[in-house]
């Protein structure tokens, strides 16, 4: 059977095999992507640290051609996904990701909009949005942009919004070691990005009632 190999960041060890006849995606929504401890713990942090209402407008950050889009819309959110597809680490795609996540689109009887350039170039309303994920992407940023990225993330939440928000935490950089980078990107400070860009870190409860200012929701994986 034919293949064309791709991955939510490019080919390589972790490319995803795409069947002609779409037979592995009956496996479920993240069938094609590859497993492992963190992203066991990840994805169902981000999908289920908040509550979740039907028709609420989601933008995903990087999202790739990854299963947790899809699973969101398939829980009733009106998904648009921003991601220039650039080279992570990876090695550039295989196959050409629009091709690929309209597949995915057709396959899970979805409607995800898909956006292949920055969050800057993707000029979106203010205030368009309930809720905004970027799951392990923003390390892979240079810092002056990672910054940019968030502050443009909070003007286009509505007022009460959550910014979920997981940050890859690698064990060969500082402060583990004196590396400062490593091919896939940085260590960054949750402290330093909220201190930059003015965002209020907020623990979520069954009490929270959702009538405040936009919040982020951070977690940290180790990779």
């Amino acid at each position: 059977m034919a293949r064309a190999v791709w991955s939510p960041r490019g080919p390589g060890r972790h490319g995803l095999a795409w069947p002609q006849q779409g037979d592995r995606l009956a496996g479920g929504l993240f069938s094609l992507q590859p497993n492992n401890s963190t992203r066991q713990f990840e994805y169902p942090w981000a999908f289920y640290v908040a509550p979740f209402s039907r028709d609420l407008r989601v933008l995903e950050i990087g999202g790739g051609m990854s299963g947790l889009q899809f699973a969101l819309a398939q829980a009733g959110a009106v998904l648009s996904n921003v991601d220039p597809y650039r080279d992570y680490g990876h090695g550039p795609y295989d196959a050409e990701p629009s091709l690929v996540h309209g597949k995915l689109n057709r396959y899970f009887r979805r409607n995800v909009t898909r956006y292949p350039c920055t969050l800057a170039e993707a000029k979106l309303a203010s205030a368009s949005f309930d809720r905004i994920s970027c799951i392990s992407t923003i390390e892979h940023l240079e810092w002056q942009e990672l910054c940019r990225t968030v502050k443009a993330a909070f003007s286009l939440l509505r007022e009460g919004g959550l910014f979920v928000l997981t940050i890859g935490l690698f064990l060969n950089l500082v402060s583990f070691t004196r590396r400062e980078r490593n091919e896939f990107g940085v260590n960054a400070s949750v402290r330093e990005l909220i201190a930059e860009t003015g965002a209020v870190l907020m623990k979520w409860t069954r009490r929270s009632s959702g009538r405040m200012s936009s919040s982020l929701l951070v977690s940290t994986r180790m990779v």
